[in-house]
């Protein structure tokens, strides 16, 4: 199941490890969201501890890539560095598409945001 189509743009224009692509994506409603939520069980790990903001949000990890419950309808996926387009298409198109079809709920997914942006240490 596709649920996000990479940009040419992005694809085009990654020339460093040091750029970081986010995409925010809504579900349906809360309690689909929490449904697919539930499919990650224990792989779920407060976001502030992995190194993600200081508000805590629920966060799944994958290689260097991420999900992140960020609202009671959205989902952020994240990831940096050399792979970071194809850690981003996995954990979309792979990782979150396997739990809704895991959660057995049927939910259009819009796409609210996606950026990127060059962060150096």
């Amino acid at each position: 199941m596709t649920l996000w189509k990479l940009s040419d743009d992005w694809l085009r224009n990654h020339t460093s490890p040091d750029l970081v692509y986010t995409v925010v994506l809504r579900l349906d409603s809360p309690d689909i969201t929490q449904r697919v939520w539930q499919q990650f069980g224990e792989r779920v790990v407060d976001g502030a501890e992995a190194g993600g903001g200081p508000e805590g949000h629920p966060t799944v990890l994958w290689g260097g890539a991420y999900l992140e419950l960020v609202g009671d309808r959205e989902i952020e996926a994240g990831s940096g560095g050399e792979d970071a387009l194809d850690s981003l298409d996995y954990v979309i198109n792979e990782l979150l598409a396997n739990a809704i079809a895991s959660a057995d709920v049927s939910t259009r997914i819009t796409v609210v945001s996606a950026a990127r942006q060059l962060v150096k240490d």
